[in-house]
């Protein structure tokens, strides 16, 4: 009867220092993950994991010895296996976990080929919308321009005239593949009226620095009206584009529309034909 009485105070004291002991043992275990210099703490964990699952069983081997109780042999029994499937499963999820993702080539290929198609697709729409764009820009542009320069010079200029004249405006681009369009002076055309129609068709129409707007117009106008703009070298006559004079042809700059303009005193002239 001692002997049964000091096994069983000695499996009651183990029971109750048991929990004590895997609390101790949680808490030393999160503290080495902070501060181990181990490159695998999972691996640390393990350790840690079975060296619990060895106290177990030989706390199992030393109260089989020491006691007939079947329930805390059972307890001990139990807590082995849970701690054996808690091992096993704490190994499994790693494997998964840092098992590396293959993901099969020709379905890499796939989404890129698709994605890249899509973004192909889409840029081919953009580009063909921004050029039909541009495109419907110019033609209203160039109707505008061909209407202004008909209504301004229909008495001034016969229709051969400013056929020649829209031809050359088309040409604006700095060559000397001119036509002269006067054939005689025009009383009612000075040369004020040619500058400023010079300035506005060709600010519409070139782009680039000032410098060179103004020599490309300049020679036009030059090619085009050498009559009416004897007086004018090609040189001078940039200068003189946006001079403000009241009186004659005003200057219309962009966005503004282009109003024909009506030479004065021909109010009441037929149209040429």
């Amino acid at each position: 009867m001692k002997y049964n009485f000091v096994g069983q105070k000695t499996v009651r004291n183990l029971l109750f220092s048991t929990p004590v002991i895997i609390i101790l043992h949680s808490k030393n275990s999160i503290q080495m993950k902070g501060n181990t210099t181990h490159n695998n703490i999972r691996l640390w964990n393990v350790a840690n994991l079975a060296l619990f699952i060895c106290a177990i069983f030989c706390l199992r081997y030393y109260i089989i010895n020491t006691t007939d109780s079947l329930i805390i042999c059972l307890i001990m029994n139990m807590t082995i296996v849970i701690s054996i499937i808690g091992l096993i499963a704490y190994l499994v999820d790693g494997y998964i976990k840092n098992r590396p993702r293959i993901i099969p080539a020709n379905k890499v290929v796939e989404v890129d080929s698709t994605l890249t198609e899509t973004i192909s697709q889409d840029n081919a729409e953009l580009i063909r919308q921004s050029e039909e764009e541009n495109r419907r820009r110019k033609e209203e542009q160039w109707a505008e321009i061909a209407s202004y320069t008909k209504a301004t010079f229909q008495k001034i200029f016969t229709p051969a005239q400013i056929d020649i004249l829209l031809n050359n405006i088309t040409e604006l681009t700095g060559d000397e593949n001119y036509i002269a369009v006067e054939t005689s002076i025009n009383r009612h055309l000075k040369s004020d009226d040619l500058l400023h129609f010079g300035w506005n068709v060709s600010k519409r129409l070139l782009s680039g620095t000032q410098k060179k707007l103004g020599v490309t117009t300049a020679l036009f106008l030059k090619k085009s009206f050498p009559m009416t703009l004897s007086g004018y070298d090609i040189g001078n006559i940039p200068s003189k584009l946006r001079v403000e004079n009241f009186k004659v042809l005003p200057l219309i700059n962009p966005p503004k529309p282009l109003v024909p303009y009506v030479f004065p005193d021909t109010e009441n002239l037929p149209v040429l034909s």
